[in-house]
């Protein structure tokens, strides 16, 4: 048996294979939440990151460049959804909630990571 197929170190450096892996973390918690019950008040905020978060990853895979979602507008509303997310839903069962807020953490490092690295190719 080859165990280096099964073995696999993430970083936060954009390669596609890291890039995936974020997204797949990010994603599952929230889709997780959006039917999860103790979260139920908070079901339409958990799909609105949903439908974002989709939509970043549509782009990615439309274009195989992490910079091209780039719309500060939706970073900006992502943000607020998980903060006050990690306010309302902390005390019923933080797991969800705190793996969609440090994935989305991960995504940021990435994102910025790969503008930093496109800046300098333009040089």
């Amino acid at each position: 048996m080859n165990h280096k197929t099964y073995t696999f170190t993430y970083e936060t450096k954009p390669t596609e294979k890291n890039i995936y892996y974020m997204f797949e973390r990010l994603v599952l918690p929230i889709i997780i939440s959006t039917q999860y019950t103790p979260y139920k008040e908070y079901w339409n905020d958990y799909e609105k990151l949903l439908s974002i978060i989709k939509k970043w990853i549509g782009t990615y895979y439309n274009t195989k460049d992490l910079t091209k979602i780039d719309n500060i507008k939706e970073f900006d509303e992502v943000e607020t959804i998980i903060l006050d997310l990690m306010d309302s839903c902390f005390m019923i069962n933080s797991k969800y909630i705190e793996e969609i807020d440090i994935w989305h953490g991960e995504f940021l490092q990435m994102w910025k990571g790969a503008c930093i690295n496109k800046k300098g190719d333009n040089k």
